[in-house]
């Protein structure tokens, strides 16, 4: 069955990893809708330049393969920090399926570009354990600066560096300096460039404010089959984060310092809604990484393999019953 097939720790099971997207992203491709562009941030405008009507398969072809890409990484990435307690292939299973849950999340929506560089910057964040190189803080300060620019609501990420610059490392108050410089670095270039083109007030006065004052509203329907599945996920990520409390002093100090870095990335996802002037279904797809790591958790170390299946099934099933239905 699935999960057993993805609990393995053999390479060839990362083909799967793009035959279950092509599955859960084939309905999206028959049934698409067009993007909204809302408060685009610069550097994901510049990416939008060429989208249009015609152009919008091309782009969720990109989508689709930056997708199986980040899978694979992430997969990689817990693997090569034994972040879990065993080697498996649950991560890009999750991932995968997290990303593509709704019709709106298949394409190449800019929280689908920021997770690749969030993805890249939990790599970094883990090798801090035991680390004295300041290039990893400068690093991740840079990271979250251009993710920023891409949407802007990644930025409330920055905490997790310098949160993490404490729980895996001992306090430096220079690493939070260096982190700080990093991140100033693609603003003070995009400050030039808006300076350059006479753009730089509207930059400072209006699109960035934009995302610190504004009311709390939801820009999509939520009909009962998406509450369903909805539900059936917050379920089973309870039911995830349940199982890590319960086990928490079981694992290594290396292990529950990773644990509680990813909680904090896991709260610090679901706070950046806040900064969404409009939330959409893609905003929610930041949490995607943290959940998948804490849903694969659960699903390796639970003993009860059928009722695990069932749920997989029920999952899969509930995704594509939607996409079948959804009405934009």
């Amino acid at each position: 069955m699935i999960i057993r097939f993805f609990k393995s720790n053999q390479q060839a099971t990362f083909f799967a990893i793009p035959i279950l997207a092509i599955v859960l992203w084939m309905v999206g491709f028959l049934h698409s809708i067009p993007m909204t562009t809302n408060f685009p941030m610069p550097i994901y405008k510049l990416i939008m330049v060429f989208y249009a009507v015609k152009t919008d398969l091309a782009y969720r072809i990109l989508g689709f393969g930056i997708l199986i890409l980040q899978s694979i990484y992430l997969n990689n990435i817990i693997n090569k920090h034994e972040v879990l307690y065993r080697r498996s292939h649950l991560p890009a299973l999750f991932y995968c399926v997290l990303m593509s849950l709704y019709i709106p999340l298949l394409n190449l929506h800019p929280v689908l570009l920021v997770n690749m560089l969030l993805i890249l910057l939990l790599d970094k964040i883990l090798s801090l354990y035991k680390s004295t190189s300041n290039f990893i803080a400068f690093d991740c300060g840079l990271i979250i600066g251009v993710c920023a620019l891409i949407y802007f609501p990644s930025f409330i990420l920055f905490l997790l560096v310098l949160i993490a610059l404490v729980i895996l490392r001992p306090f430096y108050w220079r690493n939070w300096i260096v982190a700080i410089l990093g991140m100033t670095v693609p603003f003070y270039f995009i400050t030039i460039y808006y300076f350059w083109i006479g753009n730089l007030r509207k930059f400072y006065a209006h699109d960035l404010p934009q995302y610190f004052i504004h009311y709390l509203r939801f820009d999509f329907s939520f009909p009962r089959p998406m509450k369903v599945l909805a539900m059936l996920t917050g379920i089973v990520l309870l039911l995830s984060l349940l199982k890590l409390q319960s086990n928490f002093f079981k694992n290594a100090i290396r292990t529950r310092n990773y644990q509680i870095v990813l909680l904090i990335f896991f709260l610090l996802t679901i706070a950046s809604l806040l900064l969404s002037p409009a939330m959409r279904l893609e905003d929610f797809s930041l949490i995607a990484i943290p959940a998948s790591i804490f849903i694969s958790y659960y699903f390796l170390s639970t003993k009860r393999t059928i009722f695990s299946e069932v749920i997989m099934l029920l999952l899969l099933f509930l995704i594509i019953y939607n996409q079948i239905v959804f009405k934009s």
